[in-house]
């Protein structure tokens, strides 16, 4: 799964709801590249859309 952060509000046409600047959302890799096909086809990047939340590779375990 790949966390995003919108960056600009958008339409998200599959799930019917207006995703808001600053909300966090996880969708499937291929999800992802449906989203940004459609942008693209509206002339739109999609990375001026969303951006790709890295997570750390090197997660600390926690204290117990």
């Amino acid at each position: 799964m790949l966390k995003l952060q919108v960056k600009k509000a958008f339409h998200d046409w599959r799930d019917n709801i207006l995703r808001q600047t600053g909300e966090v959302i996880e969708m499937t890799q291929a999800r992802y590249d449906e989203l940004a096909q459609n942008l693209a086809e509206q002339g739109v990047d999609a990375n001026d859309i969303v951006e790709i939340v890295k997570e750390p590779k090197n997660k600390e375990a926690p204290v117990k």
